[in-house]
């Protein structure tokens, strides 16, 4: 059977439904917490300043429908939830922690560039 090849360029391809997800700035930060160590909820709310609730929730719900992140349900009181990256996530975070790092060592020069633009 022969391989179907995907075209990110092209309207209708599904594969910008996987950049769409991981363009997500949500995504990246939760993806990269998670490459540390397995999270509860609460844990990656704490961790990743600014995130509201229903937005982490909704990403962390795209993230496992995508196949990014696992979710375990522990039956216990009170009810413990942990999310962990599947091998797909994991394959993701190392492009992620890139991204995160480049954006820390030159936030300055888009910085500068921003002010020069806006003082023209």
């Amino acid at each position: 059977m022969s391989e179907i090849k995907f075209d990110v360029y092209q309207e209708k391809c599904p594969s910008r439904q996987a950049l769409e997800i991981m363009s997500d700035k949500w995504t990246i930060l939760i993806v990269n917490k998670l490459s540390q160590k397995t999270h509860r909820f609460g844990e990656l709310k704490k961790d990743i300043g600014g995130v509201s609730q229903k937005v982490l929730t909704q990403t962390l719900r795209a993230l496992e429908k995508n196949g990014f992140v696992f979710r375990k349900n522990y039956q216990t009181m009170p009810l413990k939830v942990e999310y962990s990256l599947t091998q797909l996530g994991l394959s993701l975070s190392s492009i992620f922690n890139l991204i995160t790092e480049w954006a820390e060592q030159n936030i300055q020069d888009v910085l500068k560039a921003q002010l020069l633009y806006e003082n023209k």
